[in-house]
């Protein structure tokens, strides 16, 4: 069997990267280079910075090389970072694999990604993220619909339509249950938050409130939010955060404040030996709320249900 081999390819716009322990102990560490944590509260460097240090992190490591693919629309180089073990770094033209497309290209920074990713090094996955506005996550899945690019091969299309089909057939197989909660926030037409500090109280002694305040903010679009009820069967449900039952705002602008009041915005879920957590707010917006980062990392550490 072939060995495996993991090559991360990231493109930097505003990213930090991270090495193993037994290489960050011969490197200077970010906090020490920016002069504060990344992700720390009000505390932002700017790209060119970023750059300098992933140039010195270049310098002193063999785990790590920098090339620059284009400018940005603003004439900024933009850069690919390939992070690897030194014997993958040495042989990155070994390590090239599927072929996939973009159709829109009539921007220089976005015909610089489509360049990296369509002619030369044809990741099997690429994720982004960035922010989606009032809109909320969306998620895109196949089969996609008209107009297609015309460009791609007829038999790609094929075979992305039935992945697509057996996707969807597989959603709507699934078996239906009904959880102890549900998003009410529908109701609150006249709410308007384009994006606020919002005051919450947060439920102690629960695993996924672990190391946070009692009272804390929260970065929030006003939208969902939840209401629960008495749990059934092998169900069960715990409120872990709701808003301040008065003076909800701390930070921005909200219209119709009182339909936020004393709701709750995350709560925890069990179904049998399943866990779910439901979030209102977005703990991690923007890599910039780090009084919230507790939450989420609570969630990824949940202890499973053994009985």
């Amino acid at each position: 069997m072939k060995k495996k081999i993991t090559l991360i390819v990231a493109l930097l716009l505003f990213q930090i990267i991270a090495f193993t322990d037994a290489v960050a102990q011969e490197l200077i560490k970010p906090a020490e280079y920016f002069g504060f944590e990344p992700g720390s509260d009000r505390m932002l460097f700017n790209y060119g910075t970023l750059i300098d240090y992933l140039k010195e992190l270049e310098k002193a490591s063999d785990r790590i090389r920098m090339e620059q693919i284009g400018s940005s629309p603003m004439g900024k180089p933009m850069y690919i970072a390939f992070i690897s073990s030194p014997e993958n770094i040495a042989r990155l033209d070994e390590l090239k694999a599927i072929n996939r497309d973009f159709v829109a290209l009539t921007q220089e920074d976005t015909k610089a990604i489509a360049r990296v990713c369509s002619t030369e090094w044809f990741p099997h996955v690429a994720v982004e993220k960035h922010q989606m506005g009032s809109t909320g996550v969306r998620y895109f899945v196949p089969p996609p619909h008209d107009p297609i690019a015309e460009n791609i091969d007829a038999g790609i299309w094929n075979w992305v339509g039935i992945f697509g089909s057996n996707m969807i057939k597989g959603e709507n197989d699934k078996e239906e249950f009904s959880l102890p909660i549900r998003d009410i926030s529908a109701s609150a037409n006249e709410l308007y938050c384009p994006g606020s500090w919002l005051a919450v109280n947060v439920k102690q002694n629960h695993p996924l409130s672990w190391g946070m305040p009692a009272k804390s903010g929260v970065f929030s679009r006003g939208k969902p939010f939840f209401l629960t009820s008495v749990p059934q069967f092998d169900t069960d449900r715990r409120v872990i955060v709701s808003y301040a039952k008065d003076d909800v705002l701390l930070g921005g602008y909200i219209e119709k404040v009182k339909k936020l009041e004393g709701r709750t915005v995350m709560a925890w879920l069990r179904k049998g030996k399943g866990q779910f957590v439901l979030f209102g707010f977005n703990p991690q917006f923007m890599a910039s709320t780090g009084a919230t980062y507790k939450l989420l990392f609570n969630y990824l550490l949940l202890p499973a249900i053994t009985e």
